[in-house]
């Protein structure tokens, strides 16, 4: 019908301001819009509406758009002015189907869909978002510093400019058994001295997660550590993290993309699917201003993107890598694969926070990644030696 509508205002300009009067031209397909913009132009100025003249004055690239053809290639109708009320039900259902797909995105990011929201898509004045650089320095002035968490290895802090900042996004990933869980659990920990930290053990259950802690006499209070293994469902894991984040909880650590269940159904296809994780998880953590890490699962075609959605990485603010050494980095440091086979080398692959991107060895000691400092020999051949972190 809108098409139908357009083309009928380019051949029967006569009733153009009756028709148009009341319509929100804002909601017609931008192309189209763009279309009888040019026709009331050329209206106001008593010029001869024709697709020539029209091409003259929405250029000639345009007028070989889809969009463009597709107008004229249309039906009209000299009584198009009768058509005022369907047009306006017309528009009003295409609004609708607006807020439909907003009401699921909604639901993804756990958002209440009430009048106030509702009133942000329909209100005839935008709403105003954003604020004077003036109002956010009188605003932030009240507010303490963003909180900065030490991970308690000196490499991470270092190039974290102190430890992660909150309101970062982070994404953690590795092949099978290389570490991923152990070393974001060593962060957690280290954090939970001095911060109330959260764990969602998804791949392990959280009855062995607490054996393991009590098998190794941790040193953080048990009250700053939140356990959950059962908020798997988006839906499910936002409200907690938004809950617990009002009850003052900086870090969460999220034990694994592949075990988050989302909406299926309102889903078109599988990189929607699993690129809505990221997009919620990430705007929770800006929001909120929290840390939140997800272990993630390498896409088999690019090693630097999650399983399943290429938007991952985009929506992350910082990235690392854990991978097994190559048989030639093993002979390179004078390794033999035996002695090997603890070692893991960390690559930063995004860092937002301080630009900084490198990669260090470490090695699996006592359940825990140790910084491994190389050297030369006096033969020239690279030495290595471990210092136990602080």
């Amino acid at each position: 019908m809108e098409k139908l509508v357009v083309h009928s205002l380019i051949n029967f300009p006569q009733d153009l301001e009756e028709f148009l009067e009341g319509i929100p031209l804002e909601f017609l397909e931008p192309a189209h819009r763009k279309i009888i913009d040019a026709v009331i132009d050329l209206s106001r100025d008593k010029r001869l509406i024709t697709r020539e003249t029209l091409l003259l004055e929405l250029g000639e690239g345009f007028c070989q758009g889809q969009d463009f053809l597709e107008v004229f290639n249309a039906d009209c109708t000299p009584d198009y002015i009768n058509l005022k009320e369907d047009f306006k039900k017309f528009l009003a259902l295409k609004v609708q189907r607006k807020l439909a797909n907003e009401l699921a995105k909604a639901s993804l990011n756990s958002e209440i869909y009430d009048l106030e929201f509702i009133n942000r898509y329909i209100s005839i004045e935008p709403s105003q978002n954003g604020a004077l650089l003036s109002e956010y320095i009188k605003r932030f002035a009240s507010m303490p510093p963003l909180a900065k968490l030490s991970t308690g290895v000196s490499f991470f802090d270092e190039i974290l400019g102190g430890g992660f900042e909150v309101g970062r996004f982070v994404l953690v990933s590795g092949d099978a058994e290389t570490g991923k869980t152990l070393l974001c659990q060593q962060f957690l920990e280290f954090m939970a001295l001095e911060h109330k930290v959260c764990y969602f053990s998804f791949e392990f259950p959280v009855r062995g997660y607490v054996d393991h802690l009590l098998r190794r006499k941790f040193y953080f209070n048990p009250e700053n550590l939140y356990l959950d293994g059962d908020s798997q469902h988006l839906n499910d894991l936002s409200a907690r993290i938004k809950s617990l984040a009002r009850k003052g909880f900086k870090a969460f650590l999220i034990d694994s993309q592949m075990r988050v269940m989302g909406y299926g159904d309102a889903i078109n296809s599988k990189e929607e699917f699993e690129s809505s994780k990221f997009t919620v998880l990430s705007s929770l953590a800006k929001s909120l201003e929290v840390l939140i890490i997800l272990i993630i699962q390498n896409s088999k075609d690019d090693e630097f993107a999650p399983f399943g959605s290429k938007k991952g990485s985009h929506e992350a603010d910082i990235m690392f890598r854990i991978s097994r050494l190559k048989k030639f980095e093993l002979k390179r440091l004078n390794f033999d694969e035996e002695h090997g086979f603890l070692m893991r080398k960390i690559t930063t692959l995004k860092n937002k926070q301080t630009g900084l991107q490198t990669f260090k060895y470490f090695r699996i000691d006592q359940k825990s990644f140790k910084f491994v400092h190389i050297e030369g020999n006096k033969k020239g051949q690279p030495r290595l030696f471990y210092r136990r972190e602080d």
